[in-house]
């Protein structure tokens, strides 16, 4: 429900949300005295199928193999540069570690906590690094941009360890397919035949090798995927096990 919150507030579309949990968050789910609430009055999805069908407006799913982000590190302390104003809406800003020992070694992915905004959490969109206290860090990117300006000096947290589950709207994610270059299949023991797949509309190669009493086919296929509106997706700290 918080999710929804958050994801209503930050204008992700509502039509087609779908949310990708761990088992420990699904089974937690199963568990819920709200949930069968909701399956008494007619949805018995949860319990036929193990599954927690849509929520809150939102296509549920798990997955076995959702990621877990290991977070970087913040030894004494670490601030927005003190006595620097940065203004709302900035994207980036420095930051200093306190005490003769101040160190940090975050990293591109990290949830940070400014002291002083209304978003809670900002995520890191490069590594930060600094070996010793009494400098500069580099530039800490981040994303969503500042909503209150800074005047220096606030404290900045890095989140822990944790699951990344996700809230998403499809056109947050791109997958893009290209058949592979018929020159880098050529093997004279060989056939190869480009086709689209017209249940999924992926592109493949099949590949089709002949030998004594035996016939040997292949499929491949040539692909890259990046988060290309990361404004449509939020990620929900869960367990640090599948």
């Amino acid at each position: 429900v918080t999710a929804k919150g958050v994801a209503d507030r930050a204008l992700i579309p509502g039509d087609n949300r779908q949310l990708v949990v761990g088992t420990y968050e699904n089974i937690a789910a199963m568990a819920s005295a709200d949930l069968r609430s909701y399956i008494n009055i007619g949805d018995q999805e949860a319990v036929r199928k193990g599954q927690m069908g849509m929520l809150f407006g939102n296509n549920c799913k798990f997955d076995q193999a959702r990621p877990v982000h290991t977070s970087g590190t913040i030894t004494t302390g670490l601030i927005a540069k003190a006595s620097t104003v940065v203004p709302i809406g900035a994207t980036s800003f420095l930051g200093t570690t306190a005490g003769s020992s101040g160190a940090c070694a975050l990293k591109k992915g990290d949830l940070i906590a400014i002291a002083g905004q209304t978003q809670a959490t900002f995520a890191l969109l490069a590594d930060v690094t600094e070996a010793s206290a009494g400098t500069d860090t580099p530039a800490i990117t981040i994303y969503p941009p500042l909503d209150t300006a800074l005047a220096g000096s606030e404290a900045i947290t890095v989140i822990a360890s944790h699951s990344a589950n996700l809230l998403f709207d499809p056109d947050a994610f791109w997958i893009a397919y290209r058949i592979p270059a018929i020159i880098a299949y050529a093997n004279p023991l060989g056939e190869h035949y480009p086709y689209l797949d017209d249940e999924t509309g992926i592109m493949l190669m099949l590949s089709h090798y002949s030998g004594y009493m035996l016939d040997q086919w292949e499929i491949s296929s040539l692909y890259g995927v990046k988060a290309v509106r990361p404004d449509k997706a939020l990620r929900l700290l869960g367990s640090t096990t599948a």
